[in-house]
């Protein structure tokens, strides 16, 4: 799928001139399959990777889209000069590099990054521990990758994108209005997966939830994307994911993000 998004993005960055207007039949066209939730909901459209993934590929472009639903067209206007990263909200829309903030956390959002995971900063490297009564600020940076959709199969099973196998963080975000997010961490990605295919294997009842969840909103013709965090930093040093407390604290920042927002978050405290 996200190849299929690269479709527009080429063609984007191809278009000489700041506006494109395109009707979603060419556009269904020219992507090889477009969304029946991009015909029937403008928050499809929303100009912010962290909340609509596909959204990255116009958005890397240098282009914001505007739908115009009734009349079944889009228009691609390119952006101005973006703000500077420091600047930059997490209700913004996302732009390359932007850097996302919250109270004591910083997230940075991922536009096309695939870079993985670092290792973990060396004993001599570590951070700085304020003294009593010194405000502690920790940021912790992270990039997003878009990895496709979730889908049905033909018995009617959820279906998931292949994930790499070893730990990480992960994001569904559930299409429609409003914008429903859910945000996991797990030692293996793949296997995590198989256990929201399989919600009844181990009886857990996050697997039962979500996989309920999954058939709702497939079965309303809505869409479900996933993606994985590839890069992490906290404090400024690279982080590495296979530490439980690097995915939790990655995990809980993307949570809190998404509570900053009108979105809402499917996990339960």
């Amino acid at each position: 799928m996200a190849a299929q998004y690269d479709n527009l993005r080429r063609a984007l960055l191809d278009h000489e001139s700041d506006r494109l207007e395109i009707a979603l039949d060419d556009l269904d066209e020219l992507l090889r399959g477009l969304p029946k939730s991009a015909r029937k909901y403008r928050e499809w459209w929303t100009n912010n990777p962290l909340s609509q993934s596909h959204s990255r590929h116009w958005v890397d472009a240098g282009f914001h889209a505007r739908p115009d639903l009734a009349s079944a067209r889009v228009v691609f206007e390119r952006r101005a000069a973006t703000t500077s990263p420091s600047n930059t909200t997490a209700s913004a829309p996302g732009a390359e590099g932007a850097l996302s903030r919250l109270p004591s956390v910083g997230t940075k959002l991922g536009h096309g990054s695939y870079r993985a995971p670092r290792t973990a900063p060396q004993a001599n490297h570590a951070l700085p521990v304020a003294s009593s009564g010194d405000a502690s600020v920790l940021t912790v940076r992270f990039s997003w990758s878009s990895v496709g959709r979730v889908e049905l199969d033909d018995a009617g099973r959820v279906c998931f994108p292949d994930l790499p196998t070893g730990p990480g963080v992960y994001r569904f975000t559930f299409h429609g209005f409003p914008l429903r997010i859910y945000v996991g961490e797990s030692t293996n990605l793949r296997a995590r997966m198989s256990g929201y295919r399989n919600p009844h294997s181990n009886g857990q009842a996050t697997n039962q939830r979500l996989n309920a969840l999954f058939l709702e909103a497939l079965g309303t013709g809505l869409s479900v994307d996933i993606a994985f965090v590839v890069a992490v930093e906290v404090g400024g040093l690279p982080a590495n994911l296979a530490d439980s407390f690097t995915r939790r604290l990655v995990e809980n920042a993307a949570i809190l993000q998404v509570r900053a927002t009108s979105h809402e978050v499917l996990n339960q405290s």
